[in-house]
């Protein structure tokens, strides 16, 4: 059995849907997932939307709901429904009663309300089963389980009066289903909105040309605007009914706390506080939780099993493949863990808490004043976990224009993968200031797609954008319970996602690492053919951004990172961690003495003794030198090109010109501000090679306005 759970933005939908599958919340696409609790049912999540009418439902993801619900109709819908915004949120409930198809509808947020709707009356007054939720706890999932075991055939019966200027063109004998509700939608959908094709049924299509023809032509009536207003007055008697007085609880609290988090003028410095101080604690906490644990999987999971290897006298390839290989590999992933745990938390807590939306308005204002669409923004938010869904997500913008513009601003925004590679370079390079240095990139990251926005509607996407309008929920204190659940199922995903990118990758590149340096697969002449290649060809286009001669790996980390950015901190630990012992590591160290009793059954070879203070971290810092050329290092990771997974997105959602212009415009974008970066902090060093660099890299810069100027593509002239 199929059951749709349909609603309005922040109903409450996603929430039921993470309950009841135990489904990460992914709130910007349909999901479908099965329930433990009803084995045989399939509940699908929808976006969002408050109608099914066509001119109500203007953004791309409300449409495509709207339309996924009409061409693939359920076997139950589940209505979920706001309690404390029930007059608006009926509207939909009473398009859906009009379809025919089994529905029960289900309150939410009972507990921020100073009077309970009477779910008994609603229930006697819609025709359909009504179903209060208390909360989202095992106990009320189990309850509504068993609850709509009942209730999955129950049909809708009921149907709405007619207004009276109209009632007499209609049969008394109508029933509800799909021609009922085509006629209903064909009346009170806009002018530019009607088509009798959607009324297949021959008597509906007389009708509805009839009373268009009477009504509009000869009476001179919007019958659109009569059709609403009957329905918003048959929702608003039964909201009088069922809910005499309504009064949100919280609304006093979020109106007060909304008057200091939203001012005009506090409201940055407040939200920029917030964040500081999140990454903050992730860094300082997490850094240091990710050095002990680096220490201890390298032991665990590289030194003794090569070890045990040798006891079993197991050929050199596969002491490679399990050691160099599958155990960097291994070790690298789980060191994610620590920083990406507390920052999901921190970013988790924001979003149930209700300030995330809210950030929303504080970017509008500023986005607005620059030409920039509002609503650009909450898809961007969704960017800062991954910037695939954030694009997909683009969908939910009004207007071409906006949503193009969206998709190409999206991979601006730091991704989860991303602050993995932040999170090592600040505890090595900045253990002082790593909150800092990381909101910085996050906040470098959200200009650079404002600037990229300014240029772009200067130039190729000239028009004014929509203002931001959405729901605000309100305020609420997060169950630590959820809290944590949620950071699981977000970590269990990012570690199935990732690993089975890191971990192959890491088993192949360090077997083969390894293989070299023992001579194998590569012949003398070949490597330095390699090196020469490096030396002469790659690393002068690399010298300007910090990228020493002896750091060759952070030039193939930036290659391999094209394919997902996660694989960037594994080149790195990879090729790093078979360099010569550069520093002792006191992580290993550590390790060391708690795993010594392994001695006692397992024989180390000599070789691997030698290199036990060995650690990728410690090379790392050697070989970038100092903060600049780090620092440099993490701008163009920031910038440059997406992985292949939002490339192929792009291409999905925009087409095949625009995938390229974010590739090259990445790639222009993070080469000029991290070698202009590098020069400029390092211009005590070579202060002419600085000034020449500035003045070439400022003619490249007027060339490329020139550019957008005097030529407009044809992809960019439809918009």
């Amino acid at each position: 059995m199929r059951v749709m759970l349909v609603g309005n933005p922040n109903a409450g939908k996603s929430t039921l849907f993470h309950a009841l599958t135990q489904h990460a919340l992914i709130n910007s696409e349909a999901q479908e997932a099965y329930s433990p609790l009803l084995p045989d049912t399939q509940f699908i999540d929808l976006p969002g939307f408050y109608s099914l009418n066509s001119g109500q439902t203007p953004s791309l993801s409300m449409q495509f709901a709207a339309q996924e619900l009409l061409n693939n109709p359920p076997d139950l819908f589940i209505n979920v429904v706001n309690v404390t915004e029930l007059e608006k949120q009926l509207l939909l409930t009473t398009q859906l009663l009009e379809l025919g198809i089994p529905l029960v509808v289900l309150l939410t947020h009972q507990d921020k309300c100073t009077q309970a709707c009477n779910e008994g009356l609603l229930s006697q007054r819609l025709g359909v089963p009504v179903f209060a939720l208390k909360d989202y706890q095992a106990t009320q999932i189990r309850a509504l389980s068993s609850w709509l075991q009942s209730k999955m055939t129950v049909k809708p019966k009921m149907i709405l009066p007619w207004p009276k200027t109209i009632a007499h063109y209609f049969p008394e004998d109508l029933q509800v289903g799909q021609s009922l509700f085509a006629l209903r939608r064909y009346l009170e959908s806009a002018d530019r909105f009607r088509s009798l094709d959607s009324v297949t049924d021959d008597l509906y299509q007389k009708i509805a040309h009839i009373a268009l023809i009477d009504l509009e032509t000869l009476k001179a009536l919007d019958v659109e605007l009569v059709m609403m207003d009957s329905r918003y007055a048959f929702v608003h008697q039964i909201v009088q009914v069922v809910m005499p007085a309504q009064t949100p609880k919280q609304q006093s609290w979020t109106r007060k706390l909304d008057k200091v988090l939203l001012h005009r003028f506090w409201g940055w410095p407040i939200f920029l506080m917030i964040l500081w101080a999140f990454f903050s604690l992730a860094i300082d906490i997490g850094g240091g939780l990710q050095q002990t644990l680096t220490g201890q999987c390298e032991w665990f999971f590289k030194y003794p099993v090569s070890g045990f290897l040798q006891r079993l006298g197991a050929l050199n390839w596969v002491k490679w493949l399990l050691v160099d290989g599958l155990g960097t590999g291994i070790a690298t992933m789980l060191s994610f863990l620590p920083v990406m745990g507390l920052m999901n938390l921190f970013l988790t807590l924001l979003e149930a808490s209700g300030y995330m939306s809210r950030v929303a308005f504080l970017f509008e204002r500023m986005m607005r004043s620059i030409g920039l669409p509002g609503k650009a923004f909450l898809p961007l938010l969704i960017g800062f976990g991954c910037n695939v869904p954030a694009i997909m997500s683009a969908r939910m913008v009004d207007g071409s224009r906006e949503r193009l513009l969206t998709v190409l601003l999206s991979p601006f925004m730091s991704c989860s993968a991303r602050l993995t590679i932040y999170a090592v370079f600040a505890s090595l390079f900045f253990p002082q200031s790593g909150g800092l240095v990381v909101l910085s990139l996050y906040l470098l990251g959200i200009v650079m797609a404002i600037l990229t926005g300014l240029l772009l509607r200067k130039f190729w996407l000239t028009g004014q954008s929509a203002p931001l309008m959405m729901d605000l929920p309100l305020y609420k204190i997060p169950k630590m319970k959820r809290l944590l659940k949620d950071v699981y199922l977000r970590l269990k995903l990012f570690l199935i996602r990732s690993g089975a990118l890191v971990v192959p990758f890491c088993a192949v590149l360090g077997t083969f690492q390894a293989a070299v340096q023992h001579g194998w697969m590569i012949s003398e002449g070949f490597k330095t053919l390699l090196w020469q290649i490096w030396q002469s060809g790659l690393h002068p286009i690399f010298a300007p951004l910090g990228v020493s001669l002896e750091n060759w790996p952070a030039a193939v980390s930036l290659l391999t990172g094209t394919m997902a950015k996660e694989i960037v901190v594994a080149t790195l630990n990879t090729l790093y961690g078979q360099m010569p012992n550069i520093l002792q590591n006191p992580a290993i160290t550590v390790a060391h003495h708690h795993w010594v009793f392994l001695d006692q059954w397992m024989v180390l070879p000599a070789s691997m003794t030698e290199h036990l203070t060995a650690h990728s971290s410690r090379a790392l810092m050697w070989a970038f030198g100092g903060p600049a050329a780090a620092y440099s290092y993490l701008l163009f990771v920031l910038l440059y090109i997406p992985c292949i997974s939002t490339l192929a997105i792009i291409r999905q959602e925009v087409g095949f010109f625009w995938q390229w212009f974010a590739l090259i415009w990445s790639l222009i974008l993070a080469y000029s501000v991290a070698s202009l970066f590098y020069q400029t902090a390092t211009y005590s060093l070579h202060p002419l090679q600085t000034i020449s660099w500035w003045g070439g890299m400022t003619l490249v810069w007027v060339i490329i306005i020139l550019l957008f100027h005097y030529w407009k593509p044809k992809y960019a002239k439809q918009y």
